[in-house]
């Protein structure tokens, strides 16, 4: 699995097992690349949050404006997401979440990846000062901090091993109810 590859790699391994994992449960929420960002949406979307995205994830939203069902219950946002009335509805939602629980990286962070109604989300958490490169970490939380990586980059790196081990845990359901099913091979 890879740990480190340009963004791009890093998706492109991850979209591969999420859609063999979909494939094993029999769903039909496959994840979906968009389009890249055009620069202008991009300094479109900073301006209306009033912040410079990180390096690493403008590179994200180069290489693809968002992904749709990038894990259960998550999609990556797009800047025409980070622009829409459900967005800031949503980061609302989440804010609120956050100062009922005394959970300051939901009330300061970037949302970055959720979906309306869940509690899973990823957040580039703006409770830190940015590295020297301007990267901040991403923290994928849901009920606490699950997963915390330094920049947008090493969590997609990280989250290749997630991915591939929620299909390892997909394929050993399916075996228990289809006795003979093949164990997924490690795609590096």
């Amino acid at each position: 699995m890879p740990k480190q590859g340009t963004i791009r790699e890093l998706l492109n391994y991850i979209i591969r097992v999420r859609t063999e994992m979909v494939r094993v449960y029999g769903d039909d929420d496959f994840p979906v690349l968009a389009q890249p960002a055009s620069p202008q949406a991009i300094a479109l979307a900073e301006a209306h949050l009033g912040l410079t995205f990180p390096p690493s994830y403008r590179e994200f939203l180069q290489e693809s404006n968002g992904v749709r069902d990038f894990s259960d219950e998550i999609d990556l946002v797009s800047v025409e997401d980070i622009l829409s009335s459900e967005y800031a509805a949503l980061c609302e939602e989440i804010r609120g979440l956050g100062w009922q629980i005394g959970e300051r990286l939901l009330v300061e962070g970037l949302l970055i990846g959720s979906r309306p109604g869940y509690r899973n989300v990823f957040v580039i958490d703006s409770t830190v000062e940015a590295d020297e490169r301007g990267e901040r970490p991403v923290v994928y939380w849901s009920d606490s901090t699950l997963l915390r990586a330094a920049s947008f980059r090493e969590f997609l790196g990280e989250w290749c091993d997630v991915t591939y081990e929620l299909l390892v845990n997909a394929r050993q359901k399916a075996r228990e109810i289809l006795p003979g099913s093949p164990m997924p091979r490690r795609q590096d």
